[in-house]
């Protein structure tokens, strides 16, 4: 908003005789139609910034830097919603309580594999959805006597 209000100042928007009521008296052509104060201009920069519409607000070609500030500002909020929407759902889609979900059998089996000995158990998905990426960590933790 504080760009918009400083390229509207700039170019004379602002001004007693340019502003709404006394454009068509004057002749005069604004950057942004309908723009009274800093409220206003902060309500352009938000209905810009979330594609809401414009109503009686919109550029005009008199300003080519109040048309690229507008169409820069699409983009980059475009790309902060995606981003945000990205977050909330991975936020949302992250399974909870997984642990609930895993069953391990009950016995394990100690075999040997290419010369050296293994440790082998079952693991089991409750949920009806596919494991993807599953990585397993066990640790064995055993008496030793030398």
């Amino acid at each position: 908003a504080v760009i918009w209000y400083i390229i509207i100042y700039y170019h004379g928007d602002l001004e007693e005789e340019h502003l709404p009521g006394n454009q068509e008296e004057a002749g005069w052509i604004p950057c942004v139609v309908n723009i009274n104060n800093f409220v206003s201009v902060f309500l352009f920069s938000v209905e810009t910034q979330h594609t809401i519409g414009y109503g009686g607000r919109m550029t005009t070609e008199e300003c080519p830097e109040a048309i690229f500030i507008m169409s820069f500002q699409s983009i980059v909020g475009v790309m902060i919603q995606a981003c945000m929407v990205g977050i909330i759902f991975s936020k949302l889609s992250r399974p909870k309580k997984r642990a609930s979900t895993l069953m391990f059998s009950k016995n394990a089996v100690v075999c040997q594999r290419d010369g050296t000995n293994c440790l082998l158990f079952r693991v089991g998905n409750m949920r009806h959805s596919t494991l993807v990426e599953a990585h397993v960590r066990a640790i064995l933790i055993s008496k030793r006597v030398t």
